[in-house]
């Protein structure tokens, strides 16, 4: 029997409804992980029911925060009559009292309640909630917990998805990126918290073959996107996520544009159909990341409205190239915090797909990198004409899968 002995009764729930919430929560939970990347199991024997709600353990905790006590447990809690709603909770204690639920051992002022814990709530798309904690009070000789204030550390996660109809699909693995310590005085209080970052990238208006070339850069990691994403993680300076939309539009002569706007905290990106016909994977996926350089830019930059990608590196080169802005530093800033990472993510991309990056070289990626820029000032005026002319030959000849004087193209036509 599966019951929770609440003040009031016994209460008993049907195996049929039992079995009801377990299919439709391991629908749900399906590809879901802990943060610690383990998959979200159910202990269902364990289950515990309420008047409100039914709680079931994880198997593994969701640790938001750094553990105090001997006993952390996290329980998926679903409300009675709207599975939808559910959420999940972990508690940090000294000892969780078998039979009671945690909303019955955190409630306050009540006999069951607890006399020290830690919780923080998490959404069903796993974003953190408030850090609640209760300390022993001064007049308690055997209090567990010291009088004076005392540190607790808040862990921060964030993961990349990509999104075809709506829906988050293949996201990559939970990766820690920050600890806070904070202080925590006085019997109770309640600390507010951040979102966990979560990078999507919505494709469901582009083509099978252009979703294809997207899915292949971002790889089973999101490596290579998600390098050029992170270039300044330590300079950003914008705390909405860098959410990306890739769509077909205009761009006039551009294989693709980003609009200078954020809609919704989305980036969007456009491929230009009219230009891009018969351009090679090795042309499209330059063009993609060179884009979603710019759509980061767009973001570290603040939104800037009307600003194209010449006045964005401008700008970012007199914000962070330091006082020294002459045009051959120009040139050294720009190849280190961009076009080096772009370039190296190619040559990873067009290895994953099963080119011999031995034999095209590194000078080839790295001109692949410069194309697109010839319209920019560090490109005109740190460049000689010789390279300027075989860089843009390389792009074109990759742009339109054909000879452009003596270059041939090296990619494949991307998308029949």
């Amino acid at each position: 029997m599966i019951s929770s002995c609440t003040q009031e009764q016994d209460l008993e729930i049907p195996k049929d409804e039992l079995q009801l919430i377990r299919t439709y929560m391991e629908g749900e939970l399906a590809g879901k992980s802990t943060f610690d990347n383990q998959p979200l199991e159910m202990d269902w024997k364990n289950a515990v029911v309420t008047k409100e709600h039914y709680e079931i353990p994880l198997l593994r905790p969701l640790l938001g925060f750094v553990p105090k006590y001997q006993d952390v447990e996290t329980r998926l809690l679903v409300p009675n009559g709207n599975m939808e709603k559910y959420s999940f909770m972990t508690l940090d204690t000294e000892e969780i009292i078998g039979g009671l639920s945690f909303i019955e051992l955190t409630s306050d002022p009540d006999k069951t309640s607890l006399d020290t814990y830690r919780h923080m709530n998490f959404s069903k798309d796993l974003q953190p909630g408030d850090f609640v904690y209760k300390r022993a009070t001064a007049s308690d000789p055997n209090a567990y917990m010291p009088v004076q204030c005392e540190p607790a550390t808040i862990i921060y996660y964030e993961k990349d998805c990509y999104i075809i109809a709506s829906t988050l699909v293949n996201c990559s693995e939970w990766r820690e990126v920050e600890r806070v310590e904070i202080e925590i005085c006085g019997p109770d209080g309640i600390i507010g918290g951040n979102n966990y970052k979560v990078i999507q990238i919505d494709m469901k208006d582009i083509s099978e073959c252009h979703q294809d070339l997207i899915r292949d850069l971002i790889g089973g990691t999101n490596t290579e996107i998600k390098k050029i994403l992170n270039m300044f993680n330590d300079e950003a300076t914008t705390s909405v996520p860098y959410n990306l939309k890739f769509q077909y539009g205009n761009c006039g002569t551009a294989t693709a544009c980003t609009s200078p706007q954020i809609t919704n905290n989305y980036a969007i990106v456009s491929y230009n159909q009219s230009v891009i016909s018969n351009a090679t994977d090795l042309s499209m996926a330059r063009s993609t990341m060179h884009e979603v350089l710019h759509a980061y830019l767009v973001y570290e930059l603040e939104y800037p409205n009307d600003c194209d990608l010449n006045c964005l590196l401008n700008d970012y080169i007199a914000i962070y190239g330091g006082e020294d802005l002459n045009p051959v530093h120009h040139n050294l800033f720009v190849e280190t915090k961009f076009l080096n990472d772009i370039a190296v993510e190619l040559k990873n991309y067009a290895s994953s797909v099963g080119y011999n990056v031995g034999v095209i070289g590194d000078q080839y990626f790295k001109d692949m990198a410069w194309g697109g820029l010839h319209d920019t000032d560090v490109f005109k005026n740190t460049l000689t004409l010789s390279e300027q002319q075989r860089i843009n030959n390389r792009y074109n000849a990759e742009l339109n899968n054909t000879n452009v004087g003596n270059i041939a193209p090296i990619g494949t036509l991307l998308c029949d």
